[in-house]
């Protein structure tokens, strides 16, 4: 194999030289020609583009740590020119690269800070930096989905104001109203708009609050789907009987409905036909009346009527509550250069405090651009108050595990879907005080990080959740003897861990379901909110088995103290 390696490489440097002789023989025979002047390009046309598989070549000798001579050689370019292409084009630290890293790239671009500067506050090279802004947008967003308002953006300045003067005039996200307040945008296009909207109002902020903004809208809005589904699905037993009584058409608005249509035309808008005649159904369903009365019948999919009540709800309004549109209303006022929000933050006194642009770059889930929509009607602040800052804790033998075992995690993700490491997100999972750039840093420094591999994770069975039971019941908290008698495959820290994630996720189930089930007590008085939660905790396979074994847990703990008080009142007596 090495033989092999050394006559490619022996191949390479003749076929090198023959080329480089064949150069000097060409300018040899035309420097008796007369000369005329020509402009070179700045591209050096002499070795020619990059191609994939020199590419492949470079990151398999830089990965077996060849000094750049070596490549130098064997790919018969400069090393200068090797060293470049690597760390711009091949080097997998390139992968690592966060959206967050991306904006604070952005920031300091814009605010003039020198490129080793740059390089230093992201742990990177300088042609790294140079090339990540250069040849990715200069200065654009470049998160995936997300929608910048220099190109996406076609509205003009007075629609853009007149969609959020009826957004703060109706107070809720009613698509059918605010495109009737506008009358040259349809509900359609004001409701897909709606993001990009949100980043063109705040085209002169900062770009970390733009996307935080963005964030928001998008996690808000998959929130709200997933309440109104689970809504439907506990209302649809109850949608065939009251279906009856909905759909009933009587006399005046059948009469409603012709005059309607003879007003606006047959070909005319649907929604505003609906709303003024029967808006308790929606478009397909009254234009279907309509034709029925003409004697046209329209024949409908009998799987649709169990979906058109939380379909209808969730096309008019996405189910946001007034505490999450406030909370975006403070975002806009805080943040945004557009007049009619600069004027709704100075009538509520609402203006970006110095906490605010210390999350700069930060990753929190206690973002400070999040925080609770009474200060949006609260009055202004003199100081702003000041959190303080908390010690940043060392790298553990534990967390350094972890830290690994979840890189692993994302490489094997990496390899299955092409999706980068996602450093924020094992920041997130390893503990307070550690951010994105810590990783990365922490990770880079280890030996040969690169190489580390770790074996794959063993997914618990029913048999080891079965013996995780028996051991609990016969030791209760007490790991080492949990291992030792019933789990010795696996190791002390795995159990803990696997106990203390599934109470974790079922405390946060029922928490979520506790929440939905307290939001559809409002519509049903005789819902039984405790009854709610258990059901449906015994029908998640996870959260079920995570029950049991509290419930083993606090059994054991109470024959364990009756056993304590036992033993106690035995030395009592025998002290008396």
């Amino acid at each position: 194999m090495v033989a092999c390696r050394h006559l490619c490489l022996s191949n390479i440097i003749k076929g090198t030289a023959t080329s480089a002789a064949a150069v000097e023989l060409n300018t040899d025979e035309q420097s008796q020609k007369p000369k005329t002047p020509t402009v070179e390009p700045k591209s050096s046309s002499k070795y020619g583009s990059w191609t994939p598989e020199m590419d492949k070549l470079l990151g398999q000798l830089r990965s077996e740590n060849r000094t750049w001579e070596y490549i130098s050689i064997a790919l018969g370019r400069p090393v200068s020119a090797c060293s470049d292409r690597y760390y711009i084009t091949v080097d997998p630290v390139l992968k690592t690269w966060t959206p967050a890293m991306f904006l604070k790239l952005d920031q300091m671009v814009d605010d003039g800070v020198k490129w080793p500067s740059i390089a230093a506050a992201l742990n990177q090279r300088v042609i790294t930096c140079q090339h990540q802004w250069r040849t990715l947008g200069k200065g654009r967003f470049r998160v995936k989905g997300f929608l910048t308002a220099s190109q996406f953006m076609h509205w003009g300045q007075h629609e853009i104001e007149s969609f959020w003067t009826a957004w703060l005039e109706f107070g809720k996200m009613n698509w059918v109203a605010l495109a009737k307040h506008m009358g040259t945008r349809s509900e359609e296009e004001c409701r897909e708009s709606f993001r990009s909207l949100i980043v063109h109002t705040l085209k002169d902020a900062p770009g970390w609050a733009k996307l935080e903004a963005f964030n928001y809208a998008t996690e808000t809005s998959r929130k709200a789907r997933s309440r109104m589904l689970v809504m439907a699905k506990y209302i649809s037993p109850t949608i065939n009987a009251s279906k009856q009584d909905k759909s009933e058409w009587t006399a005046e608005e059948h009469t409603a409905l012709l005059e309607a249509v003879e007003r606006y035309g047959l070909f005319s808008d649907w929604a505003v036909i609906r709303e003024q005649v029967k808006p308790n159904l929606d478009d397909d369903e009254v234009e279907a009346e309509y034709y029925r009365l003409n004697g046209v019948t329209i024949k409908t999919d009998p799987n649709r009527q169990l979906e058109r009540p939380v379909q209808v709800v969730i096309k008019q309004h996405d189910g946001w509550t007034e505490a999450e549109i406030q909370r975006l209303n403070t975002i806009l006022m805080k943040y945004s250069s557009l007049p009619i929000w600069v004027r709704e933050a100075a009538k509520h006194g609402v203006e970006p405090s110095d906490d605010d642009y210390d999350m700069l770059f930060k990753k929190s889930k206690r973002s400070s651009i999040g925080l609770d929509s009474d200060k949006a009607a609260g009055p202004k602040l003199s100081e702003p108050r000041r959190r303080k800052k908390q010690p940043e804790l060392p790298w553990s033998t534990i967390r350094i595990s972890r830290l690994k075992r979840l890189v692993y995690q994302q490489q094997q993700q990496e390899r299955a879907t092409g999706h980068p490491i996602n450093w924020s997100w094992v920041a997130d999972h390893i503990g307070p005080g550690i951010d994105a750039n810590m990783c990365i840093t922490m990770w880079q420094n280890m030996p040969e990080y690169s190489r580390l591999q770790y074996g794959p994770a063993k997914y618990w069975s029913d048999e080891e959740n079965d013996l995780l039971q028996q051991g609990i019941a016969a030791h209760g908290k007490s790991w080492t003897l949990i291992h030792r008698n019933f789990l010795k495959h696996r190791s002390m820290d795995s159990v803990r861990r696997k106990v203390t994630n599934l109470l974790l996720k079922r405390a946060d189930f029922a928490a979520s379901q506790r929440s939905i089930a307290l939001d559809l007590k409002v519509s049903y008085p005789d819902l039984d909110v405790d009854a709610f939660v258990r059901n449906a905790i015994e029908r998640d396979q996870d959260c079920s088995l995570a029950e049991r074994l509290g419930d083993l847990m606090q059994k054991y703990a109470e024959s364990n103290g009756r056993e304590r008080d036992s033993t106690k009142k035995q030395k009592t007596a025998r002290k008396t």
